[in-house]
Order: structure tokens, then sequence, then C-alpha cells
């Protein structure tokens, strides 16, 4: 059981962290970029997320980008050859599910190891068409990643659960 409220600046280092293992594992890149924005980029219209839960809070975790940036990210992950045509749009949609649910993983791994006690469980991965905003008493952070021509907005949403809130 956690016994207290995990900040939106804690959720935020564990997700670049994990964004990190999943870009040289993953995505077997070398090269690339992360950072803190303030918003999410206006060409943001499509992406994958993943929520997570503890008994104190939920949190959404999502891989906000444009569909070109999506199919490159497949395209890595997939590991296919320069010469091999992008995959269908529903096999895109899969591999950035799967980018967002590995990367939650690895979100999952890292607040638990430097948290006692903590039980996070993972929701089902989704992919979006359109733009994700967060709605009133919803904190949020923007990590950008850029690498080999994809930008990306990693977006960490974090809201602690309202009847628990004084635990934080």
């Amino acid at each position: 059981m956690t016994s207290r409220v995990i900040s939106l600046e804690e959720w935020a280092v564990a997700t670049c962290g994990s964004m990190e293992d999943v870009a040289t594992g993953a995505l077997g890149l070398a090269d690339f970029k992360i950072s803190t924005v303030h918003q999410l980029s206006t060409d943001a219209d499509c992406g994958g997320y993943i929520p997570l839960l503890t008994d104190l809070e939920s949190v959404q975790i999502g891989l906000a980008t444009d569909l070109e940036s999506c199919r490159k990210l497949s395209r890595l992950l997939l590991v296919l050859d320069d010469d091999e045509p992008d995959p269908p749009l529903a096999e895109v949609r899969d591999a950035i599910g799967e980018i967002a649910n590995v990367m939650a993983g690895a979100i999952k791994t890292r607040i638990c190891n430097a948290r006692e006690g903590v039980d996070i469980q993972l929701g089902l991965p989704f992919f979006v068409h359109g733009r994700i905003a967060p709605v009133a008493g919803l904190a949020d952070a923007v990590l950008r990643f850029e690498a080999e021509g994809i930008t990306c907005d990693i977006h960490v949403m974090h809201r602690p659960h309202r009847d628990k809130r004084r635990a934080a």
C-alpha cells in the first residue's frame, strides 16, 4: 500500500528515465534529447496513452505526436529497414501502444524500486486520434523527446484520488 501520494515531479523524473531506457533499448537509438516543455505541441494530434494506478492516485502517461512520427517510432520498434514499406495504420497504433506499455512498465519498476510498499497497477494502452487536454484538477507535465526527425511529447497527467488527498 502506498504510504503517500507520489508527486507529479517524481512521476515525471521516472518517466524521463524510462523513456531513455525505451529509446536505447526497444527503439535502438543512441542519439536523442529529452527536455521539459510547458505545453503539448500544437502538432500533437494523436498518440498512445496508458493509465497507472495506485491506491492514492491515478496517472496517465502518453506519447503525443503526429501520425508521421508515430510511423517513424513504429518503424524503429519493428526494426524495419529503409526499403521496407510502412506498416499498416493498425500496426502503427499497436506499436505506439506497445511503446507506451513498455515505458509504463519501466516507470512502475523505477518508482517501486525507489519507494517501499508501492503497488502500481497498469491499465491497457490505447491509441488516440485528436488532442488530449487535462481537465480541471489534473496536474500535468510535458517532456519533449527528439530523435531522427521525430518529435514526441511525453505527457504525464496526475490526480490524487479525491478522498485520499489528505494522505499526501
